[in-house]
């Protein structure tokens, strides 16, 4: 049995014009911003100053052309869930970062502004 974990795959369906499946290494070539945030956590504790660095949200909704009648955006990973509005999924502070401080992440992890409760959560 391998130890090695299968490669994190985002699926884009729903409103969209050219539906999607992008590996990790489709991701790092999309790769096209960053974000400095600090990261408040609803049980009460914070990490300030995370620079992530990753893709867009709205780079991927264009890349799958989203439609105009694509209103809201579901990101969802294993049992977490997130429902953004698709002005929320179109701020330029919002993005699937792919790297924390420099360092590779496991799994892409969607990130966006402070005042969200708990902004990152892995996607595989």
């Amino acid at each position: 049995m391998s130890s090695q974990r299968p490669d994190p795959r985002v699926t884009i369906t729903g409103e969209v014009g050219a539906p999607q499946t992008i590996g990790l290494r489709e991701l790092a070539a999309l790769a096209d911003d960053a974000t400095t945030i600090d990261f408040h956590c609803h049980e009460g504790w914070s990490r300030m100053g995370q620079s992530y660095h990753g893709v867009a949200l709205a780079t991927l909704l264009r890349c799958a052309s989203a439609r105009e009648a694509a209103l809201y955006v579901t990101v969802a990973s294993g049992d977490y869930t997130v429902v953004l509005t698709r002005a929320q999924a179109e701020d330029h502070r919002v993005l699937l970062a792919l790297a924390l401080d420099g360092w590779p992440l496991a799994a892409p992890r969607l990130v966006g502004p402070s005042e969200w409760d708990c902004p990152g959560a892995a996607v595989t």
